[in-house]
């Protein structure tokens, strides 16, 4: 079992979850979401935004969110769950957890001035 929690969950379609863990099999299949009232064991708590993706959908996910970032860079992380249209997550989906960079969360975009290299988003399981 792996736990991650964040500042954001993204869980497809497009639903926001404030200060939320979600919960993984040893097979990275999606478990279940669990606000964050206390802290928890055994859960990698990461700055800002995570994304969870069907595993099936994932593996241009990267370069996609780059290029529209690149485009069009005062988009805000609701534009871009919007263009990208991922598939729900349902219990026993495999997926793929993100962590969006250079998210700025008080002014709701992203932003390209953060200082690191590895560019707006990394795939953490």
């Amino acid at each position: 079992m792996k736990r991650f929690a964040a500042h954001y969950l993204v869980m497809p379609p497009n639903r926001l979850y404030k200060l939320y863990g979600i919960e993984l099999d040893d097979n990275r299949k999606f478990e279940t979401i669990y606000p964050l009232k206390q802290e928890t064991a055994v859960t990698v708590f990461l700055n800002g935004v995570l994304l969870a993706v069907n595993e099936n959908t994932s593996p241009e996910l990267p370069a996609t969110v780059e290029k529209r970032l690149k485009q069009y860079p005062a988009t805000t992380l609701f534009e871009l769950l919007d263009y990208l249209s991922l598939e729900k997550i349902t219990a026993g989906t495999p997926v793929n957890l993100y962590h969006l960079n250079g998210f700025d969360l008080s002014a709701a975009k992203f932003r390209a001035d953060n200082g690191r290299s590895n560019g707006y988003i990394q795939r953490i399981c």
